[in-house]
């Protein structure tokens, strides 16, 4: 099949796109976030090789098929990666995988490794971080231990009373486990807990000393007690000992459909809206803070390396003394007046020293006043177009200077003092003529966004001549070799006139502001701009560098969940260290920079970071039609409204008749609303699996129904999620096309329960 073809995840393509730093759904994903997540695949990739070699049926699970359903991918504030196995299948993977795995690898369940203890499996690439350049390459720039956690499914006993006693005796061992590793085991509680541990499991514990591993393989022991082959109903086993759920029929893992996740596809099972169900209830209901582990999951390791190197990996750093470099500068026209204060004092000194009669000092210093003149006429030339007075008075301020250096007389020196006041009367005039100059530098197109409202603020103002010159970038590799050249000049809106960046010298023009949006510099290690756009070289060449985020981010919930966490990989960059402005959209996102800010370079530094960092609200982002509906859609559209309608496999073999039921009823709704056209799009879940022959008529005859109907269109290609900002609303199941029409703004109704 089509889909078949395409999970094979030997052979996924990840290309330079996927490693670049986004947005998903207002989350934050750096480079090393999407890094981490491709090397978990070549990781999974290896598990499914020897799953494949064996015939062990293996599913996507928890987190991971959560984010293939609603997704259609990682969930973007997820970073480990799950999968499950039925135990006997479990049993046979771990039975292989040492001998099968590549080298370096380590594989870790509680028979494998005498220091493992989790209730669950783990595959892990390497034993340690690892840099070296044959690491880097295979697992796509991640230098971090990576891994993939299996879940085995449990069966549980048919008798009740039975499994309820299991259940108790598997939490004593959890419990007797915790008291060991506290060093607690010789209390009362604990002797007791270990003497009803050996009394219900006909088990005599050897030595103290080897207490804790015999504790653990026990535990596995009562867990595996009845055959996952031979049950009617399977559990995940840390899960039912501690809440008591988690349980699944194990009818639900008949049979595997593949789902598509990033890039590639994943098994899931073919009732996987019922299996969610049980693990998360309204598995839509989106929640960012969930997650039982600290985030991201390589932060240990991140750690420990800057603690060995003093260097962040990965990661701009940023030190204090960094911040001397960055601190107020003076701009060209205060530059200019400080010059021709210095000068105005030169001619104070040279005046006392020519009635000293020290006339070859003040030769010196008239000497130095022509030098500082050449400078003047330099940067008069350079940046200020219109200054031909000022350079011509400066021609003559050089000559005379030279000649009172030559021979002093004090009415040459008078004539010198009057044209350095014309100068000054000159060059403040030739400044309040002159109309300010803010150039705006993007990068990507669709980046424009956050910029827009900063570039119609100055648009409106009469004294300022407002430039848009977008920057090209490429796209490279982690040994910094050039991928892909990009340039999206032509891509933005018709209302916005751009420049080449070719045709303006900006070291020349000197803007009186830069506008940035990439803050990396040279620290991104997956997209690149010319080094003359860094920002710490566009500091010498404007007065004042603005930057303002180029990915509209949504403010976290709270300052501790995981949008706040990630969010620091942005914060930690060289244009936010460089530049004079940082202009944000929320009170909250100035804090959570403050707070990542002074957490780096001192608590000191609060006032500096606070005057730098700008809240400025910021329009609010309007949809566009990327794209038009195909011709033959529009002929049937007409005028109407229109509603888009999915269905799932899992709906349909959960409920069969009843569902073709509910199917047939909402058509004939929809057909005697006023005004609305369909677009039914069933889910691609549906070309894959072959149901039975009953339910395949059925399925076959609603099909048959729609193609008949003059309001509504069939969609079997999934070209609708093309076209998601043109709906009215969603109508249908949960799944990843109805989380993205919320995401886009579109009303979303779930279909409810069928009678």
């Amino acid at each position: 099949m089509e889909y078949q073809k395409r999970y094979d995840l030997q052979h996924i393509d990840f290309t330079p796109e996927f490693f670049q730093d986004e947005v998903r759904e207002g989350f934050y994903i750096p480079s090393v976030m999407k890094r981490y997540w491709a090397a978990q695949l070549t990781v999974l990739a290896e598990i499914d090789k020897i799953c494949k070699k064996y015939d062990i049926p293996w599913f996507a699970d928890c987190g991971t098929l959560l984010g293939g359903v609603r997704h259609g991918g990682f969930i973007p504030w997820d970073d480990d990666m799950d999968i499950c196995m039925l135990r006997h299948d479990y049993i046979r993977f771990f039975t292989v995988a040492k001998e099968e795995l590549p080298p370096k690898y380590c594989v870790l369940d509680v028979h494998t490794n005498e220091e493992y203890s989790q209730m669950i499996g783990r595959i892990v690439n390497e034993h340690a971080i690892c840099w070296g350049q044959e690491h880097l390459k295979r697992f796509h720039g991640c230098p971090y231990t990576v891994g993939v956690d299996i879940f085995p499914l449990d069966g549980i006993s048919k008798d009740e009373e039975a499994e309820e006693k299991r259940r108790k005796s598997l939490q004593k061992i959890m419990d007797a486990t915790a008291l060991v590793r506290a060093g607690k085991i010789n209390s009362r509680q604990g002797i007791d807990l270990l003497a009803d541990i050996e009394k219900e499991n006909s088990y005599t514990f050897r030595s103290e000393d080897t207490l804790l591993r015999e504790l653990i393989l026990l535990g596995d022991y009562v867990r595996s007690l009845y055959p996952s082959e031979d049950a009617d109903n399977l559990v995940l086993m840390p899960l039912w000992i501690t809440d008591h759920n988690h349980v699944y029929s194990k009818k639900l893992f008949e049979n595997a459909i593949m789902l598509p996740f990033e890039n590639t596809y994943l098994p899931v099972s073919a009732r996987y809206d019922e299996i969610l169900k049980i693990e998360y209830g309204n598995y839509m209901n989106v929640v960012w803070s969930a997650g039982i582990h600290d985030y991201p999951v390589f932060k240990e390791q991140e750690e420990i390396y800057k603690r060995k190197s003093g260097n962040n990996l990965l990661r701009y750093t940023l030190e204090r003394e960094q911040l001397e470099g960055a601190k107020k500068r003076k701009s060209l026209k205060e530059q200019c007046f400080d010059m021709l204060h210095v000068l105005s004092e030169a001619h104070v000194q040279v005046r006392d020293f020519a009635v000293l009669q020290q006339f070859e000092t003040a030769s010196v210093l008239l000497k130095g006043c022509q030098m500082m003149a050449v400078s003047l006429q330099t940067l008069f030339e350079t940046h200020y177009e219109g200054c031909g007075l000022a350079v011509r008075q400066l021609k003559d301020y050089y000559e005379m200077a030279h000649a009172l250096a030559r021979e002093w007389d004090e009415a040459g020196g008078q004539s010198l003092d009057m044209l350095l006041d014309s100068m000054k009367k000159d060059f403040e005039h030739l400044c309040n003529m002159r109309k300010k100059q803010a150039l705006f530098l993007p990068c990507k197109a669709e980046w424009w966004d956050t910029m827009s409202g900063a570039w119609e603020a100055v648009c409106q103002k009469s004294d300022w001549e407002v430039l848009v010159m977008p920057l090209p970038y490429f796209e490279k590799d982690m040994e910094d070799e050039s991928i892909e050249n990009h340039y999206h000049c032509d891509c933005f809106p018709e209302e916005v006139p751009v420049i080449s960046y070719e045709d303006y010298d900006i070291e020349k023009k000197h803007p009186d502001e830069i506008i940035i949006q990439f803050p990396y510099d040279d620290s991104n290690d997956s997209i690149r701009i010319p080094d003359a756009y860094y920002s710490k070289n566009l500091i010498k060449n404007t007065d004042k560098l603005i930057y303002i985020p180029c990915f509209d981010m949504d403010d976290p919930k709270t300052e501790t969940d995981k949008a706040s966490e990630i969010i620091k990989y942005f914060i930690e960059q060289p244009g936010v260290l460089y530049a004079d402005e940082i202009r944000l959209k929320s009170q909250m996102m100035k804090q959570l920079y403050l707070n990542a800010l002074m957490n780096m370079v001192g608590e000191d530094t609060r006032d500096y970071w606070d005057e730098k960092i700008i809240v400025c609200e910021q329009k609010n982002k309007t949809v566009k039609d990327t794209e038009d509906f195909p011709e033959e859609w529009k002929k049937v559209i007409g005028e109407r409204k229109t509603l888009l309608y999915q269905i799932h496999l899992p709906f349909l073999l959960e409920h069969r008749l009843k569902a073709i039921k509910k199917i047939k009823d909402t058509f004939n709704i929809i057909e005697g609303g006023n005004g609305i056209a369909c677009i039914f799009s069933p889910h691609e879940s549906l070309k894959e699996i072959e149901m039975d022959l009953e339910l395949s008529r059925e399925y076959a005859e609603i099909l048959t129904l729609v193609k008949k109907k003059n309001n509504f269109i069939l969609d079997l290609q999934g070209e609708a999620e093309k076209y998601l900002t043109s709906y009215a609303g969603y109508y249908g199941n949960e799944g990843w096309l109805a989380h993205r029409c919320v995401q886009a703004g579109v009303p979303v109704m779930i279909m409810g329960q069928v009678g």
